[in-house]
């Protein structure tokens, strides 16, 4: 089971590259507290951030889709 509690304190991280690693992987955790995450991070004022947010978040809907 994910610490979903420690992985997402990552989103507050001050490094983008954080935060865009967090959003990568993210997309390959479909759950409840994902989305809601990756919305925050769509926010962040890096583009790459916000790349791998969008990514993830498609990833998950097409993921949703196939159930």
């Amino acid at each position: 089971m994910i610490r979903w509690i420690i992985l997402l304190q990552f989103v507050q991280s001050d490094d983008w590259l954080v935060r865009q690693r967090l959003a990568e992987a993210l997309g390959n955790l479909p759950s409840p507290k994902t989305i809601p995450a990756l919305k925050f991070l769509e926010k962040y004022n890096n583009h790459n951030v916000v790349e791998a947010a969008r990514l993830s978040l498609s990833r998950l809907s097409r993921a949703k889709e196939q159930i």
